[in-house]
């Protein structure tokens, strides 16, 4: 009898002490890594912890995989870290696989399949999703790009190209013009589009099945599903007028006709019918904030966001939105410096704001 009380308890216990880890590691996920330190979204706090966490809001929320997007005007992924496997391109063919547990490497060769790939660093790069590891390139002479996942061991689990450059005949020569880009992604979808105004297209890949769905069209930004796991719209900004507009996969939807200045990217954020916008351009300093109802296209709410106001010739620009509960976080990574703003959701009133301005 005792024997089995004390294997009782022992169960007992583990399962509390399991579970309290389990809880500690998932209250990690409200802390937001910015300037060096921690902020506590719930109390918007800014916290100090003896290490970088293994599991906060970027690495492991809802919104990880908008964190994940390749920052051009610094660098483009050459070593990214998937499962605790260091994942690094080390020439135009081949990428070095590192376990961190037992340092054992191993190396990815692609010279067997005779195929040469452009070797700058903005086209061929690497991003670690939830499920595998993308490596995204562009084939030498064949306007194609190659793009194939990986799971922690480097099996690849698929592999798929596609066109990027028209090529056409004019007078007895070939001209070709590169226009397909890198846009976005999620942890189901990578979405390239394309910024010539000559060629207008939107490819989607699905990463799950391997397939490439066309839009004969150019975005400016997408519309996740609100679980972050798929693409469900896109947003224009029109060349003429500069009013967004919305462009739904189950059919268009008009928005309130509202000028965006000079700004050519939108993050959106979709929480029921009210779709949360930010606006920014990325070769020039400034953000919006906004509030629509998507199914109605009424303007809901302006923010107040505080600006850089730089002066400058050459420039870049990244804006990340998000939401933890009902505060819309916005973080700003700009050439003359970054800024934190956390606004209220219903309201647009601005609760935070970084001391890096």
């Amino acid at each position: 009898m005792a024997k089995r009380l004390l294997i009782f308890f022992s169960i007992t216990l583990l399962a509390i002490i399991t579970g309290y880890a389990q809880t500690m590691d998932s209250d990690k996920e409200h802390l937001y890594f910015f300037n060096h330190s921690y902020i506590d979204l719930n109390t918007l706090q800014i916290i100090e912890v003896d290490d970088i966490v293994t599991s906060d809001f970027k690495t492991a929320g809802k919104f990880h995989a908008r964190f994940e997007i390749p920052l051009w005007f610094r660098y483009a992924y050459q070593v990214v870290i998937y499962e605790n496997t260091v994942f690094e391109i080390i020439n135009d063919n081949e990428i070095k696989i590192t376990d961190r547990d037992t340092d054992k490497e191993s190396i990815i060769n692609y010279e067997k399949a005779n195929i040469k790939f452009d070797s700058s660093s903005v086209n061929n790069y690497l991003i670690a999703t939830s499920h595998g590891v993308l490596h995204i390139r562009r084939v030498k002479d064949q306007y194609r790009y190659f793009i194939s996942e990986y799971d922690k061991n480097g099996n690849e689990l698929f592999s798929h190209s596609f066109e990027y450059t028209p090529v056409a005949e004019k007078e007895d020569s070939y001209h070709s013009y590169s226009y397909l880009d890198y846009f976005i992604h999620t942890d189901t979808h990578l979405v390239f589009t394309s910024y010539s105004s000559d060629y207008k297209k939107t490819c989607v890949i699905d990463l799950k099945a391997g397939t490439t769905t066309t839009y004969e069209f150019t975005i400016n930004g997408v519309i996740r599903a609100e679980d972050e796991n798929g693409i469900i719209g896109f947003i224009q900004i029109d060349d003429n007028t500069s009013d967004l507009r919305v462009i739904m996969l189950s059919g268009n939807t008009p928005i309130a006709k509202v000028s965006t200045h000079y700004y050519d990217t939108v993050e959106t954020v979709l929480v029921d019918d009210v779709l949360y916008v930010t606006e920014y351009s990325k070769i020039d300093t400034g953000s919006t904030l906004r509030a629509f109802n998507l199914r109605t296209g009424e303007f809901v709410w302006k923010a107040d966001v505080k600006q850089l106001h730089a002066e400058h010739s050459q420039y870049y620009n990244k804006v990340y939105l998000s939401l933890h509960e009902n505060r819309l976080i916005l973080e700003g990574i700009e050439a003359q410096g970054i800024y934190l703003q956390i606004f209220d959701i219903r309201t647009g009133k601005r609760l935070y704001v970084s001391d890096t301005f």
